[in-house]
């Protein structure tokens, strides 16, 4: 998205080794940030900033913000959750010299209400999709799902992400139980992981671990696939200020899409682009079985794609998430 910055040079500063860097961003100047320890890296930025001559600086480290500060660099942090109290008295006692980006109106809130910002310093920006990738591709559906050696006859059902506490696991379990004709792909885990959060020795043979796998082989799979699921929980720590990356990968295939709408994931959930299950803690229980029946109903329907899910990924995508955000600089 940064490419909208006609005659400006980009340059990027991070942790990571700058081959890695130079893959997804061949024409970016890199800087590695130097030193293990937070004050090695700090004093390793101010000695960069000195050299480039930054107009803007987009971040999500504190340390990159402060000597932002001390340089007279304009700043936006991008928050996505609650932060620690030592970053707590920073927000506190700088809030008037940056600004932010908050992923929902959740995490907006808070800053609002516990850091004490003002609100023309926040921008509500959720995360975004690059719609492209899936348009490309996503006319060849069949041909996909024929590589991937998906039956024509058969139903499949994806989740793809993180597998661990707070993301409601145990309705894969629930679904695979219930409907052993479907086939349940999880990529993200190789099981491991799915094992050990759920304390479970066995798993149901129609549930399929597709490993860590490559970005482009997940679209494939998003778009082949013929109901996506988004699991998480209210015992997720970051349920109240989340902004889901999947759900934007999800609403860019047109594919039918299983979610919760709760906490700050009702900010962009409703009945019009999923369809909504609820779990009740408690009881470890959910609805999602009948849910899933009336998704597997529609698709014996044969049940189009979601036209309206497609066209709103197109109006979310990385770079207008971009243009966005330098408008508010």
């Amino acid at each position: 998205g940064f490419n909208l910055l006609a005659n400006t040079k980009i340059v990027v500063y991070g942790k990571d080794p700058a081959q890695n860097v130079n893959k997804i961003l061949p024409n970016i100047l890199y800087y590695k940030i130097k030193g293990k320890n937070k004050f090695i890296r700090f004093f390793n930025l101010l000695q960069n900033f000195s050299k480039v001559n930054n107009s803007y600086i987009y971040t999500r480290d504190l340390i990159v913000v402060l000597a932002s500060l001390i340089k007279c660099k304009s700043v936006i942090y991008e928050i996505h959750k609650k932060p620690k109290y030592i970053n707590r008295i920073i927000f506190r006692l700088f809030k008037k010299f940056f600004k932010i980006c908050a992923i929902s109106d959740g995490i907006k809130k808070y800053c609002l209400d516990n850091l004490k910002f003002n609100n023309e310093h926040i921008i509500i920006l959720h995360d975004a999709v690059n719609f492209e990738e899936y348009e490309q591709i996503a006319q060849e559906r069949e041909v996909l799902r024929s590589d991937l050696g998906m039956g024509v006859d058969n139903v499949y059902t994806l989740y793809t992400g993180t597998v661990g506490y707070g993301r409601d696991m145990y309705r894969v379990i629930e679904l695979s139980e219930n409907f052993k004709d479907v086939i349940f792909y999880i990529a993200g885990d190789n099981g491991d992981k799915f094992k050990n959060v759920l304390n479970i020795e066995s798993i149901p043979r129609n549930v399929i671990f597709l490993g860590y796998i490559d970005k482009n082989e997940i679209i494939k799979y998003q778009i082949a696939s013929d109901i996506l699921l988004n699991l998480i929980d209210e015992s997720h720590p970051n349920i109240s200020f989340c902004s889901q990356l999947k759900l934007f990968e999800y609403f860019a295939t047109g594919n039918i899409i299983i979610s919760p709408s709760i906490g700050s994931l009702s900010e962009v959930v409703n009945d019009a682009n999923c369809f909504i299950y609820k779990t009740y803690l408690l009881k470890n229980t959910s609805n999602i079985i009948d849910v899933f029946h009336k998704c597997k109903y529609l698709l014996e329907k044969d049940y189009p794609r979601i036209p309206s899910n497609i066209d709103y990924a197109k109006e979310n995508t990385w770079k207008k998430r971009a243009e966005k955000l330098l408008n508010h600089y």
